[in-house]
């Protein structure tokens, strides 16, 4: 039986974006960050690209830094909004250390694989989440009444997909051509009879 690879036509797209690769500069980076030296023009506030409510004031050490195999961001969520959309990733493994939470904390809500109901705890300063490749746990933050401040990294794999359940979205991003695109999942066709060779399971 012949398997048909995955459809990759243009209208199955629903939007396409640039990832930049690392760039190797000729001039060093600096092995010591001392962030609180830091201003606020430092740091970019973005809105996620799927939910401009999701807000985060955020800067990249691991790029101010030069790594490349690593993506490290110092990150601060406002009061009484959320990390990001909910998801979870095919190839890179991801962590969060709380460096700040307030008196009441925060609300990790996450998503178990094949359920239907989402799970909610408390999160306070000093709480390491982890979420390994291909895990399918879905997750995001949810901040109360203070701002969160968290370190959390990544790994850069060649190719990852950023699956987010609730709204039948993936993210599609090849970093060794630096393009991501967005695609529905209801237009994606499987490549076949079980996994491609060379990605994790």
């Amino acid at each position: 039986m012949s398997s048909q690879p995955m459809t990759s036509s243009v209208h199955l797209i629903t939007s396409r974006l640039r990832c930049t690769p690392p760039q190797t500069s000729p001039t060093p980076k600096p092995y010591l960050i001392h962030t609180t030296d830091l201003k606020d023009t430092d740091y970019r506030v973005k809105a996620h690209n799927l939910d401009p409510t999701a807000v985060r004031k955020t800067i990249s050490l691991g790029d101010l830094s030069g790594l490349t195999k690593l993506g490290v961001h110092l990150t601060t969520i406002p009061p009484r909004s959320k990390s990001c959309v909910m998801h979870w990733h095919s190839q890179d493994d991801e962590w969060i250390y709380v460096l700040d939470s307030g008196p009441s904390g925060a609300v990790l809500v996450t998503l178990p694989p094949g359920e239907k109901e989402v799970k909610e705890e408390t999160i306070r300063k000093g709480d390491f989440l982890a979420f390994p490749a291909a895990s399918g746990l879905a997750h995001t933050i949810v901040t109360g009444d203070e701002e969160v401040v968290y370190l959390c990294s990544g790994t850069r794999e060649p190719v990852d997909v950023c699956t987010y359940p609730l709204i039948g979205k993936k993210l599609l991003v090849d970093r060794t051509g630096g393009e991501m695109w967005y695609a529905k999942e209801d237009s994606i066709e499987g490549y076949g009879a079980g996994p491609l060779p060379g990605l994790r399971k």
